[in-house]
């Protein structure tokens, strides 16, 4: 019990940003990202929080979410969730832009807690941070935090990841691209309103309100994925 206390406190004081001149600068915003201190094996541990443009340029290309479990150990860091914006917008210095957890319906940037993705069972420590997709120079502020894991710890194998690209036009229709077959996809907009459903992979906006919407996807093998999309 006095070990998990320990790595707790010392979660919560360690954020940094680390310093050099970059073309963005990406910071986790004044309040503090909402995660569970404690969850299950195989289970989905949600991750809210806002990242501010704290840099001096206006960001364009997708920004995601990356998370690491245990980056002492050999773990690797994963994409587990992003937000693109319309051709010709984007996140204008000193503006927020929410990654939001809706655990009603389990949508949102989340992490598979399993072994594979480097937890164990009882104390962990996880990093979660904002980064802009592509080969951009960066700074960024990384949040650690303690996470206790109970249940079984018996290893299984994990689901296999699938991205996809999610492209918005100002001629008012928002396009899906990937190499996967996709079967159906559906938008839904965050008070849980199913704005579209079916299998064409470009969808008409002329008629949507704008704000934010999360797009899932079904794919042929039986695999989904979602992400967010804002719509202006």
């Amino acid at each position: 019990m006095l070990k998990r206390g320990i790595i707790i406190v010392f979660c919560c004081v360690l954020s940094f940003v680390a310093k050099a001149q970059s073309q963005y600068d990406l910071a986790i915003g004044t309040v503090a990202p909402v995660i569970a201190d404690t969850a299950e094996m195989y289970t989905k541990l949600g991750i809210d929080f806002w990242a501010v443009n704290a840099g001096e340029n206006t960001i364009y290309e997708t920004i995601n979410v990356k998370i690491s479990a245990n980056p002492s150990t050999s773990s690797t860091s994963r994409v587990i969730y992003g937000i693109s914006f319309p051709e010709g917008s984007g996140l204008e210095p000193g503006d927020s832009l929410h990654f939001y957890w809706d655990a009603e319906n389990e949508s949102g940037p989340y992490d598979d807690v399993l072994i594979q993705n480097s937890y164990d069972g009882g104390d962990n420590i996880i990093v979660v941070w904002p980064v802009v997709d592509g080969n951009v120079s960066q700074t960024v502020e990384q949040y650690y935090h303690g996470v206790h894991v109970t249940g079984n710890v018996a290893v299984v194998e994990s689901p296999e990841k699938v991205d996809f690209k999610v492209l918005v036009s100002n001629e008012q229709f928002v396009e899906i691209k990937s190499e996967k077959t996709i079967i159906s996809l559906s938008l839904v907009d965050l008070t849980g309103k199913e704005i579209y459903r079916g299998s064409n992979r470009k969808v008409s906006t002329e008629n949507f309100s704008a704000g934010i919407y999360i797009v899932q996807v079904n794919f042929k093998d039986g695999l989904s994925q979602s992400r967010k999309v804002l719509v202006k």
